[in-house]
């Protein structure tokens, strides 16, 4: 069956493997497979591929049951499932597939598609090992050593197992293995004696990899420069020292590249070439690069200016723990400075700077920690955040300590805040102090001053307080100030005084204009109003004559419309909008006429004590022949 594939006529064999492999044959199967997935004489066709490795891992091929594993962590020609993928790697392990042993331990090691589990991981890595997989024995070597997973390994590990295992990995071509077993035979530790000779050898190989450079270690071909720089284990020589200085930062070498950048700019002057290497640092995710390619970017120095990829320098720097780093990625993703606005994610950097002390953005995460708005509401950290930004100089923070002080009943402390807060030209500070003044005149004047910053809640206030004295159109003066700084508060008051003729004449398209500029602004009262008008008036503020109309008949104005802004004002739970809207689908009025979302709006006022809607509730329920749920109500 299978002597087509000795003679290298691929259709031939072809025919043959499909013939084989529908049969049920598994290594048949398997090999079409690896053929549909390379294209080896075939289409490629990875999806088809993944078919016949499912046929032959389900009758026990190991080999596939690790390939269609592969293909569904990589989600090659099937949709990514890390969490069946495992599943088939344990199947192929359980076999002996030492791949298999070693990619599941990857798994548990990172918690990908298996809850992490360190201990599985290791005793796969180790099982991996005793079967010469040099992989494993390279990252059992470093757990061995402490270079990962803390107390992963009882009592630290054992610095002799993890020169054996690097050994072993090292003289198997593992050029990563090579490099760390030259550390550590430079260093000595624990029943392993220094042999720098040795170490130099092995940190040669690991630096110049194997044939064709592959897997060369650019931290290899630092560390060898800097042997030949400082006569380290050979002899002095400068040369060589540079030329495995470039090799490594060719190679990647971050500390290399820095080196480079920081030699071009600060010795040499040259901005440019300086830039190209802060670059290849940050591309090796280099911290301070990143934040420096971040500036570059920002400041178009020594080439192109990209808000964009200032972002993405800076988020990167931020994700490796860099404080200005974080703040500044807050920042773009708080205003849209090459990224897209999200306060959420602008929120996570602000975060994590504020965990470093950083005052800014520890403001920044009080003021989210206390709305709840975008985090969990907790108002005792957010306290203590309040606090530390206040002594970093963050007037903001100043007036919400004295906020809280106000809360707790401790107006002492309140003014102390709000007067450091007013002292820094703040109109908020100057606002709070009015707000907690009793003496009418002094009161005044920190209005006054309040104003003059165009704090527009203390003109809504001025406006309030020429209300109570009888002066309306002061008031109105105050709110048409207040609401051209953008105050919903004014926007309805005045609303309100041309709907009612209070310091001005009475003009129902003002009114409306007003209320809808309010209820745009997410004021329920105003989406309310703004939908009465509507009902009464429609759209044009214009009253329609009530001569004829019969009793339960529809208002003649905009009742769709009306509709629509109750609704909105009834999902605020807006009271006076839910009996409204109510009614709107008991009569039908721009809408439907329905009983079921009736009995709903209602409902909703009903259970807030409104003794109309507690009746219509009941009298819905009679009209539908429920008189046992129109007695309840």
């Amino acid at each position: 069956m299978f002597a087509h594939f000795l003679l290298g006529d691929l259709q031939e064999s072809l025919v043959a493997l499909k013939r084989a492999a529908g049969a049920g044959h598994p290594r048949a199967q398997y090999s079409l497979a690896c053929r549909l997935s390379a294209g080896n004489g075939v289409r490629r066709d990875s999806a088809a591929a993944v078919g016949w490795l499912r046929r032959a891992a389900v009758q026990g091929d190991a080999d596939a049951q690790f390939n269609l594993a592969c293909a569904l962590i990589g989600g090659k020609g099937v949709k990514a499932d890390a969490k069946i993928a495992c599943k088939w790697f344990r199947k192929a392990a359980d076999q002996g597939h030492v791949k298999a042993a070693y990619n599941l331990a990857v798994c548990y090691e990172r918690g990908l598609g298996v809850p992490r589990m360190i201990p599985k991981a290791l005793e796969l890595y180790d099982l991996a090992c005793t079967k010469g997989h040099s992989k494993a024995q390279y990252t059992l070597a470093l757990y061995h050593d402490g270079r990962l997973g803390e107390d992963a390994i009882p009592a630290g590990g054992s610095f002799i197992k993890a020169v054996s295992l690097y050994t072993e990995a090292a003289h198997a071509g593992h050029t990563g293995a090579q490099y760390h077993l030259a550390l550590r035979l430079f260093e000595g530790a624990k029943g392993v004696d220094p042999d720098p000779m040795t170490a130099i050898s092995w940190l040669k190989r690991a630096a110049e990899g194997r044939e064709g450079g592959l897997g060369a270690v650019p931290a290899a071909a630092y560390r060898l420069a800097k042997c030949y720089e400082d006569g380290d284990g050979v002899e002095k020589d400068q040369l060589r020292a540079r030329h495995w200085y470039t090799a490594s930062a060719e190679m990647g070498d971050v500390t290399a590249q820095v080196d480079m950048a920081k030699y071009y700019e600060e010795t040499i002057g040259d901005s440019k070439r300086s830039r190209f290497w802060w670059k290849r640092a940050a591309d090796q995710g280099h911290t301070e690069a990143l934040f420096m390619m971040g500036l570059h970017y920002d400041a178009g120095q020594g080439g192109e200016r990209d808000a964009k990829k200032a972002a993405e320098s800076y988020i990167k720097a931020a994700g490796k723990g860099h404080i200005e780093s974080q703040r500044r990625a807050g920042m773009c993703y708080e205003n849209g400075l090459g990224v897209e606005k999200s306060v959420k994610k602008s929120l996570v950097w602000y975060q994590r700077a504020a965990d470093q002390s950083d005052p800014h953005s520890q403001f920044k995460v009080a003021v989210a920690l206390e709305s709840g708005e975008h985090l969990p509401q907790d108002n005792k950290r957010a306290l203590f955040l309040y606090g530390a930004a206040a002594e970093g100089g963050i007037v903001g923070a100043c007036l919400a300590v004295a906020r809280f002080h106000f809360v707790a009943e401790d107006e002492e402390k309140a003014r102390e805040w709000l007067e450091k807060a007013a002292k820094q030209g703040s109109g908020e500070g100057y606002f709070g102090l009015a707000m907690i003044e009793e003496d009418k005149e002094v009161k005044s004047k920190h209005l006054e001053m309040a104003v003059e910053t165009g704090h527009v809640g203390a003109m809504v206030v001025c406006g309030d307080m020429a209300t109570e004295k009888g002066d309306h159109k002061g008031a109105v003066y105050w709110f048409e100030k207040a609401a051209l700084a953008g105050s919903s508060d004014a926007h309805f008051n005045l609303g309100v005084c041309y709907e009612n003729g209070i310091g001005v004449d009475i003009d129902e398209k003002k009114a409306m204009g007003h209320y809808l500029k309010a209820a745009r602004m997410g004021d329920p009262d105003a989406m309310y109003n703004y939908a009465r008008c509507l009902q009464d008036n429609g759209k044009d503020g214009t009253k329609e004559k009530d001569i004829g109309r019969q009793p339960g008949s529809a208002p003649k104005g905009d009742m769709r419309g009306a509709v629509r802004w109750y609704l909105r004002a009834a999902e605020l739970d807006h009271i006076g909008a839910c009996v409204n809207l109510g009614r709107c689908y008991a009569l039908g009025h721009g809408v439907s006429k329905s009983m079921k979302p009736a009995i709903r709006w209602y409902t909703r006022a009903a259970v807030s004590g409104h003794v109309g809607a507690q009746f219509n509730v009941g009298l819905c329920y009679d009209i539908l022949g429920d008189p046992t749920q129109a007695a309840r109500w």
